[in-house]
């Protein structure tokens, strides 16, 4: 019998009752005490593959899941395992890395009992004592779950299509479903009234793209010659007998500005901002041309199953444009940073380009040439480093100036962690001047510019012609709604207190959506945002947390075989892959939080950490 592998929290049971012990007692005890070993940093994989088996929603895939051919009356190879078996297989395999390994432990008489146990604890029935060999597993898998994409036909995204939903659409609609009920059993996703001044993380959503490596480097090309005639040839090869594994599918990564070959993988995530452990992923997906065309379906398909209570999306600079409107109708509201603005020496002069380059950066700044001991300095690693300093101690200085204001199209600061920063806006918007009556009749105005997310107040330089912002911060904002119109799509209602000489006064700015289909930057729903970088204790309170969509594609890089680098080399596959490892997620988020282990009165884990302060 296998040695057990006991904590400290609990006292074990002694050697007398564990002789009277029978083998499904013994079973029991190690099954659920697995949930508590998996928290440590070198648990057995046997102990994670049956702790997932403790999510109890895990088992409601069955009802989704295709039945096998035999099991309708149509023939075909006779299927002795039920399909759950093979769904919860994919997901061993990212716990084993390997199916080749998934293979072997099963066949481990101890790791297969336990396993048995596990699932029959889950679903109430006893698999077969023979194990499903991972050929078995990959018969249903191309033939039911995840048939392989056929040249010319379309990739399956993962959005649910309700006219002919693929089985991998369906299962990944079930995923949000059973992914809304572990977040709400968090905490998240409470039914209050949306807070702009102060909005709550508990109703935010936040996402993200990975793009990876393809799994082979073979490609298919066609060869046109003069003549008119035609020739296909693979490249890339070192195959010299059989038939070499070609790559055909790819996301169009100049969509979205970036380069690389592979898949993008699109994932949307929630996470409890004072709980260790509490990633649960609600959709997985996979985008063949830009990002924000898959990103962008996928979050109304989550806003379905989480109704009213789904507020904010956080999300990075690819999420621009239309769905940005798209969304605010539908009573979202996005947030993320404004996109880079090109400052490089072949973008055009000032006249001619409304972006603007920085005044200062550290390309310019002067250095010394010698270092204190007479040697020059002549690594490029040293002059980086040197003007990088020079640029800090440089914006520290501006900013230490009272008088110092930034130009339209400029803003300079301090970033949370005390770095000096000065940036190019990619674009402004002029609002109408904003009016107010002196107590002489007479009207005073105050120019209105969005640049950086921000609404500022502007004033033309003498010299210059520029305009040149009043103050160093944004206009404070006093107010912020949400209401809807007649037609029953949201907008906002933005309130900002004027300071003026005569008496300070409230400005109200209306931002309606555009869904007039134009993909523009320059709106102004798209240039003024409800939380801006430049309010900065609110902005990072919220946006903070896309950070874990960084380490959800880590966590899923790490359960594949050659890290970055594709499982699969079919893309549906690929798909697959990617859907069982938010499986795996999901589960053992469920597992740190309410596994089955705390029925039997073992310590529960402590998972609250410190509030982020400001």
């Amino acid at each position: 019998m296998a040695r057990m592998v006991l904590t400290d929290d609990t006292v074990p049971p002694g050697v007398s009752a564990l002789l009277k012990m029978s083998v499904a007692e013994l079973l029991a005890v190690d099954n659920l005490r697995a949930g508590e070993r998996i928290r440590g940093a070198a648990a057995p994989a046997i102990d994670v593959a049956c702790a997932v088996l403790q999510w109890p929603a895990l088992a409601t895939f069955a009802l989704v899941l295709p039945k096998p051919d035999s099991l309708a009356g149509k023939g075909g190879r006779k299927m002795d395992y039920p399909p759950l078996l093979i769904l919860v297989y994919a997901v061993l395999e990212r716990v084993y890395r390997t199916g080749t390994r998934v293979d072997a432990e099963m066949r481990n008489p101890y790791n297969w009992l336990r396993f048995r146990d596990a699932y029959r604890r889950l679903t109430g029935e006893w698999l077969r004592e023979q194990p499903m060999t991972w050929a078995q597993f990959e018969y249903y898998r191309d033939r039911y779950l995840a048939p392989k994409h056929k040249k010319g036909q379309p990739i399956d995204t993962g959005v649910y299509d309700p006219a002919n939903p693929t089985v991998l659409q369906t299962l990944i609609r079930h995923l949000g479903v059973t992914s809304v009920e572990l977040v709400r059993e968090l905490g998240g996703f409470p039914e209050d009234k949306i807070n702009l001044q102060t909005p709550n993380p508990l109703n935010a959503v936040h996402g993200d793209g990975s793009q990876k490596k393809a799994n082979s480097g073979v490609r298919e090309y066609t060869d046109t010659f003069a003549d008119g005639s035609t020739q296909t040839r693979l490249y890339g090869s070192r195959a010299t007998v059989g038939t070499p594994r070609v790559q055909r599918v790819f996301t169009d990564a100049t969509a979205d500005g970036k380069s690389g070959e592979g898949l993008n993988m699109v994932g949307l995530y929630w996470r409890h901002p004072e709980r260790t452990d509490s990633r649960v992923v609600l959709f997985t997906g996979m985008a063949p041309g830009a990002e924000k065309e898959v990103a962008f379906p996928a979050v109304r398909q989550v806003k379905g199953l989480v109704g009213h209570a789904l507020q904010f999306l956080i999300y990075d600079g690819l999420f621009d444009g239309l769905p940005i409107d798209a969304l605010l109708a539908e009573g979202v509201i996005t947030v993320n940073k404004p996109p880079q603005a090109d400052t490089g020496k072949k973008a055009t002069t000032r006249s001619t380009n409304r972006t603007r380059r920085p005044d200062l950066t550290p390309e310019t700044m002067p250095i010394a040439t010698h270092r204190a001991d007479g040697r020059e300095v002549r690594t490029a690693a040293e002059k980086m480093r040197l003007r990088g300093a020079e640029f800090q101690r440089t914006i520290r200085t501006v900013l230490d100036d009272p008088d110092y204001r930034d130009p339209v199209g400029q803003r300079t600061f301090l970033t949370p962690s005390g770095k000096a920063k000065q940036k190019a806006t990619l674009a402004s918007f002029d609002f109408a001047p904003a009016d107010h009556e002196r107590a002489d009749g007479t009207v005073c105005q105050h120019g209105l510019v969005a640049d950086d997310q921000a609404l500022w107040e502007w004033r033309p330089d003498q010299v210059t012609g520029e305009k040149i912002k009043t103050t160093l911060e944004p206009l404070e904002r006093v107010g912020a709604a949400l209401p809807q119109d007649t037609e029953g799509r949201h907008y906002l209602q933005l309130d900002y207190r004027i300071p003026c000489k005569h008496g300070d006064f409230t400005h109200r700015i209306e931002l309606r959506p555009d869904l007039s289909g134009r993909r523009q930057r320059t709106r102004p729903t798209r240039l003024l945002r409800v939380l801006p970088e430049a309010y900065a204790e609110a902005f990072h309170a919220v946006f903070d947390v896309r950070n874990d969509a960084e380490a959800a594609n880590s966590s899923y890089n790490a359960t594949l075989y050659i890290q970055g680098r594709a499982q699969s080399l079919d893309a549906h596959a690929q798909l697959l892959d990617w859907l069982a490892w938010a499986l795996l997620n999901n589960a053992l988020t469920y597992v740190h939080h309410f596994a089955a282990g705390l029925e039997a009165g073992h310590k529960p884990k402590n998972t609250s950490k410190a509030a982020r302060t400001a």
